[in-house]
């Protein structure tokens, strides 16, 4: 009898639901490890069901060798990014094949074209461009149609983040960053980890 995955997906949930909670996760100084610890036992636990399932469907497929299956974990019909490409309307809870020899379709909106400087990060995707100061984490410049000379003035980026503690202003310098580039041009991300005064973290994400 082969493994039912009811009792790891509960368990996985039972995880998350744990991790989640403010007084968990965000308390970074009394439990927050914890929370980092009960959202990888869940994510390990779902991705191992998810790896399974996947190697259960291949082994009863009939498709070409070399063929990709893709899978919709989600209860809707939704477009699944591919490494080529877009693959359109995957059943909810279910897969798609996707032949070596078709064309995967391009995004609709267009690929993501990234470039890292030194002093900043650009991304681009068809008319609409955003530029990211590397050392702050704020977004300094957007482009568009419709704003061509640029949507933000010099004196206001987006992004700043500020606390008050005694009554006193205290801003957040950045002290690293982490980006996330999706091989299909679809998505981009950049996690900024930023310090204050005292040492308190703070977590600026630029998607």
């Amino acid at each position: 009898m082969g493994r039912l995955p009811d009792l790891e997906l509960e368990e996985a949930w039972r995880e998350l639901c744990i991790a989640q909670h403010h007084d968990v996760h965000e308390c970074e100084g009394l439990c927050g490890a914890i929370g980092e610890r009960s959202f990888e036992r869940s994510l390990a636990m779902s991705g191992d069901v998810f790896a399974r399932t996947l190697e259960h469907l291949g082994r009863r497929v009939d498709a070409l060798e070399g063929s990709t299956l893709v899978y919709n974990t989600l209860g809707w019909t939704r477009d699944v990014g591919h490494q080529h490409g877009v693959v359109r309307s995957v059943p909810a809870y279910g897969y798609k094949v996707i032949d070596p020899y078709d064309e995967i379709e391009e995004p609709r909106l267009g690929r993501i074209e990234m470039e890292v400087g030194d002093e900043e990060l650009v991304l681009a995707r068809g008319d609409f461009e955003v530029h990211i100061d590397r050392t702050s984490g704020l977004v300094t410049q957007m482009f568009s149609r419709a704003f061509p000379e640029g949507v933000l003035t010099r004196a206001r980026p987006l992004g700043a983040l500020e606390m008050r503690r005694d009554d006193k202003p205290e801003r957040f310098e950045t002290v690293s960053f982490a980006s996330d580039f999706g091989e299909d041009g679809e998505f981009a991300e950049f996690s900024f980890v930023a310090r204050g005064a005292r040492g308190q973290p703070a977590a600026r994400r630029v998607l």
